[in-house]
């Protein structure tokens, strides 16, 4: 009998000792979370960043900001006078282009009047060889005429003169075909002095006044 009751005290202390482990257990747990809760906690304000005061600046810092601020004052100076600079040598090359323009604008002016006087003394003395080719011309026919009479003039002198002058106008006119000029009333109007020539040749001939 005693042994049956010890038996029976030890099987009941058995889930009692497992009850009281398993709540120790838990109180374990509920611990860890406990702990864990307070880390999060602590954790939580470090993660929010509490602003500052600004402090003061040193010596050396507000030094160093004078400097930058004057050199950033002799860049923009020495910018502006670089702009200036620029500036003023782009209307000194402008003036000077407009002056040289000007100058070479005289220059075509005066070589232009100088061609213009050229061309008109040209035509002056071409007018004035002319006149003298005529009055020379003139004073022939009336010499011929006095020395041969005018039919002999008209006859003969007349034609051979008209001959003459056909061929070598003739010959100017194809020295100007071949240079490529125009060259054809030149040609035409010799032939037909010499088709003329020839003709009244015929009608001497025929005549019997050769």
């Amino acid at each position: 009998m005693m042994e049956e009751e010890k038996n029976n005290v030890e099987n009941s202390a058995e889930p009692i000792g497992d009850q009281a482990a398993d709540a120790q257990s838990s109180g374990d747990q509920a611990a860890d979370l406990q702990s864990s809760g307070d880390q999060a906690a602590d954790a939580q304000p470090s993660d929010v960043v509490t602003p500052q005061p600004d402090k003061p600046l040193s010596g050396k810092e507000l030094r160093r900001q004078k400097k930058e601020a004057a050199a950033a004052q002799k860049a923009e100076a020495a910018a502006q006078k670089a702009r200036e600079k620029a500036e003023a040598e782009a209307q000194k090359a402008r003036q000077k282009e407009e002056s040289l323009a000007a100058k070479l604008q005289r220059r075509q002016e005066k070589k232009e009047y100088r061609q213009g006087v050229r061309q008109e003394r040209g035509q002056e003395i071409r007018l004035l060889w002319h006149i003298v080719e005529f009055i020379m011309l003139v004073t022939f026919i009336v010499l011929a005429i006095d020395q041969v009479g005018l039919y002999g003039f008209l006859f003969v002198w007349f034609f051979i003169a008209l001959a003459a002058a056909s061929i070598v106008l003739l010959l100017a006119g194809l020295i100007r075909a071949f240079r490529k000029k125009r060259a054809g009333i030149m040609i035409l109007v010799s032939l037909i002095g010499i088709i003329g020539c020839i003709a009244w040749f015929i009608f001497l001939v025929s005549s019997k006044l050769i």
